[in-house]
């Protein structure tokens, strides 16, 4: 990694795109997760794992196109996995980079998937890459296990977190605790937070349903609400280069025409054809946007 690597600085979900960090597939075809004693086979086989590899390159390659720095993760040399007494699973890469790192405007949060075999994700394959951040002067956190940051939505001052159940309320304590100059909402949602809402810009969100509205800080509860495709679930496949551009899975062409048509969006389709590995947010941590601190609830 090069040491002239800039600090990390995003502070919300929408402003100007400048770097990203893009999972990879390297050694995907043989990962296992363990729960309890148990071991569950993840089904990814070498086609799979391949056209995923091939996906992850072209949105790599689409986010190029937009003027934003791309980086890629340390590729694992070999199939290799934590191990203890109760367990050894395989480790897996890094492709859904978002569940192992949280960027809180200019903080790394490592954060810990529930999937024990990921428990060391960011052990070697994300080390060299966080260090040149830390090098570079960014504050570096361990968070408690286990809590994954797709569980949180950034908003400027503000951030909404998932606050469901009783390791989410720990983890939003010691955030509270751990970083300064930040407003933290819990959000109580029985499916994934970035599957239930997604700011655009403000004033303009995706939201589920309704019913999640009264979830929401008060000010959002004005915002104008996109509700996406009822055909469509699971977390929303978009990720904004800017207020006016955003990257879509190509496969959700309902969800296109409205964001094109009813708010005047432009959408970079590009192609996700495994998404059960992760949506679009899921695969990419966006570690630079021009946003800062702005106060946009009050």
């Amino acid at each position: 990694m090069s040491s002239l690597r800039l600090p990390v600085s995003a502070f919300d979900e929408w402003t100007q795109l400048r770097e990203v960090v893009v999972g990879h597939t390297r050694h995907y075809p043989v990962p296992t997760a363990a729960t309890g004693t148990g071991r569950a086979r993840l089904p990814a086989d070498r086609r799979t794992a391949d056209e995923l590899g091939e996906d992850l390159r072209a949105l790599g390659h689409a986010l190029s196109d937009c003027g934003v720095t791309v980086v890629r993760p340390a590729a694992p040399r070999q199939e290799t996995g934590p191990l203890s007494s109760y367990w050894n699973p395989r480790a897996t890469p890094p492709v859904s980079i978002r569940d192992a790192m949280l960027v809180l405007g200019t903080t790394i949060v490592e954060s810990s998937p529930h999937v024990r075999a990921r428990d060391d994700e960011g052990d070697p394959y994300l080390t060299d890459l966080v260090y040149d951040y830390y090098a570079a002067g960014s504050p570096w956190l361990s968070m408690p296990l286990p809590v994954n940051g797709s569980q949180f939505i950034r908003l400027g001052h503000d951030i909404l977190a998932t606050a469901t159940g009783h390791h989410h309320a720990r983890t939003l304590r010691w955030l509270q605790r751990n970083t300064s100059g930040l407003r933290f909402h819990p959000i109580t949602t029985d499916s994934p937070l970035d599957s239930v809402v997604l700011p655009l810009r403000p004033g303009l969100m995706l939201l589920r349903s309704l019913r999640y509205l009264p979830c929401l800080p008060q000010a959002m509860r004005s915002w104008d609400v996109l509700h996406p495709p009822p055909s469509m679930t699971g977390p929303f496949p978009v990720l904004s280069v800017n207020e006016h551009t955003v990257i879509a899975a190509a496969h959700h062409r309902e969800l296109i025409t409205l964001l094109e048509k009813q708010r005047g969006l432009t959408v970079l389709p590009v192609r996700h054809r495994h998404h059960r590995f992760g949506d679009l947010r899921c695969l990419t941590l966006d570690t630079i946007r021009t946003g800062g601190r702005e106060d946009y609830l009050t």
